[in-house]
């Protein structure tokens, strides 16, 4: 049984609206994605605007440690280990800016020849 060519005509647009709307939904929510890199010494700190952020995430937090400055206006990010991590900070209307956090070990002390 074949349908009449306006019928089908419908039900494939109603279907491709409903496949677009369907991904729209199964992507990712930050389209809108910013990356930033901050390379630090172990020991070292850094601070960073919460400006509107809704919400964080850190990547490994044996590398970098988060906290917030005592007005709660900066994330205050701690340099613990050599290695590297990242703080990911989304806002509400989809948008996230994603720091990339590399820290060095401190060179190592010439040894004296005595």
């Amino acid at each position: 049984m074949s349908l009449p060519p306006r019928i089908a005509l419908v039900l494939a647009l109603a279907l491709a609206s409903t496949t677009h709307a369907a991904a729209q939904q199964n992507s990712p929510p930050h389209e809108h994605a910013v990356t930033r890199t901050i390379e630090l010494m172990r020991g070292e700190s850094q601070t960073i605007p919460q400006r509107t952020s809704t919400a964080f995430r850190t990547g490994d937090e044996g590398v970098i440690q988060v906290g917030h400055d005592g007005a709660l206006h900066h994330f205050v990010v701690q340099a613990m280990t050599a290695g590297t991590s990242t703080l990911t900070l989304l806002y509400a209307d989809g948008c996230q800016t994603v720091y990339r956090f590399i820290v060095h070990a401190p060179p190592a002390a010439p040894h004296s020849h005595q």
